[in-house]
């Protein structure tokens, strides 16, 4: 499938339900973006960014558990790796309770808190 726009384009390129593929283009800004499922879950994410860019490439790899919600997720920004990021989740519920360093509580049915272990910062988040 391809998608022009303004002075630049987009072909999404599919197997079967899932993309595998974006190729970008504009006059400022290329890139390429591949995505590799495995069982119908993306497992890996990258993105090459062309020459005009100056951006650098990244990668972002999943580990899912055993239902299927993402585990942990690891990374690479030009030559420097991210620091891995794992998911925890309510065995009661099922919603996140943890995202790195920073445990989730649902306050309300609307609302959410995020508080950092480390440092006593919270964050008060809509849902």
């Amino acid at each position: 499938m391809q998608v022009v726009h303004g002075d630049g384009r987009s072909e999404i390129v599919y197997n079967g339900n899932n993309p595998t593929a974006v190729l970008h283009s504009e006059r400022e800004l290329e890139y390429k973006w591949d995505l590799t499922y495995t069982g119908g879950l993306l497992v890996e994410e990258h993105i090459d960014f062309g020459s005009k860019a100056s951006l650098s490439n990244a990668k972002l790899s999943y580990n899912y558990d055993d239902n299927l919600k993402i585990s942990q997720i690891t990374g690479r920004i030009g030559g420097q790796n991210l620091p891995e990021l794992t998911m925890e989740y309510s065995p009661k519920t099922g919603q996140v309770t943890q995202i790195g360093q920073f445990q989730v509580w649902a306050k309300f049915f609307f609302l959410s808190q995020i508080v950092a272990k480390s440092q006593q910062i919270s964050v008060i988040c809509p849902q």
